[in-house]
């Protein structure tokens, strides 16, 4: 057994491949608008841990990117929770946005996120919290009565179940 460049050799003779991260920092935004620096590697195979942990108690979380195109990890479930409304996240997607957030830089060429520029990191947005946004609280309060989350069992044959899908 020869040794190959870049990889490490165990004793039994295979070869482990080494891939390291680079730890990058984000902004954890909480809907208070207290803010809190994550210097973390989220771009690891176990990265979705620990964002998952961060903005949706070890649930679901969805992507949304900001007029900047910034990376902004929410809870998918927010909305459904009754969290409250992030002014801030709210603010820069020029949507409702719910709960705590995690905001990263720019993806890179290869999907990675990437550090959220510095002038960024030190920003304070507790100020945000105390602004009534009658608009905002509205618009979201219409989007929650209007949501029914009753299960419908819908009868279908399997043509019509393809036909729903858009199957053949």
């Amino acid at each position: 057994m020869g040794f190959r460049c870049c990889l490490i050799c165990v004793p039994n003779g295979y070869a482990v491949s080494m891939t390291t991260y680079p730890t990058i920092s984000s902004l954890l935004i909480r809907a208070n608008g207290t803010t809190e620096i994550i210097s973390r590697d989220l771009n690891d195979p176990d990265g979705y841990k620990v964002i998952s942990t961060l903005v949706a108690d070890g649930g679901p979380f969805d992507i949304v990117t900001t007029r900047d195109n910034y990376t902004m990890y929410v809870d998918d479930e927010g909305l459904l929770k009754g969290s409250p409304t992030n002014n801030f996240a709210s603010l820069i997607t020029n949507r409702i946005i719910v709960g705590d957030v995690l905001l990263c830089g720019e993806v890179d060429d290869e999907g990675n996120d990437t550090t959220l520029p510095i002038e960024l990191l030190g920003l304070d947005f507790s100020i945000l919290s105390d602004i009534t946004n009658s608009e905002i609280n509205d618009d979201l309060e219409k989007i929650r009565s209007a949501m029914d989350l009753t299960p419908q069992i819908i009868p279908m044959t399997d043509k019509e179940f393809s036909d729903y899908l858009g199957v053949e």
